[in-house]
């Protein structure tokens, strides 16, 4: 579980999961804020990217790469090769195994079934080499014979 501390609007948008979840709604001056510079661009690349380096984001919260695939499921945007490198490293998948329950990992699986297209996030769940780990199907079919 990552720490949380006090930070300023900048640390805060550079702490966030994608750059596209690090945009702001200025309530005073109707504008949008992108204090990682790359938000909006991402935005209208339709790519999913990580405000910083995509392998210590992951390891802070493995979580994020199910989060990635998910938008990408839902919003039909493509993931960035690095963040796709970045999670296929062991250390990535270790994390998610230890450090995140099975319920929080059904709940991003469920949230990804529920997009427009499901098919998209078992292909990348199959390109990050997430998938056994989140859908562990070839468990559950070894153990049909020794019912």
């Amino acid at each position: 579980i990552p720490e949380t501390t006090d930070a300023t609007i900048v640390q805060d948008a550079w702490r966030r999961d994608l750059t596209i979840n690090s945009l702001y709604y200025n309530l005073n001056t109707n504008q949008v804020e992108d204090w990682t510079e790359r938000g909006l661009q991402d935005l209208k690349l339709r790519t999913i990217v990580t405000p910083r380096k995509p392998l210590p984001t992951l390891l802070e919260d493995p979580v994020r790469i199910l989060r990635a695939v998910r938008f990408a499921a839902q919003l039909s945007f493509s993931i960035d090769p690095a963040l796709v490198r970045a999670a296929r490293d062991v250390r990535v998948r270790h994390a998610l195994e230890n450090k995140v329950s099975r319920e929080t990992i059904g709940c991003e699986v469920d949230s990804m079934f529920g997009t427009r297209d499901p098919t998209r996030g078992i292909k990348l769940l199959m390109e990050t080499n997430m998938i056994d780990l989140v859908l562990p199907i070839g468990d559950v079919l070894e153990g049909e014979g020794q019912e």
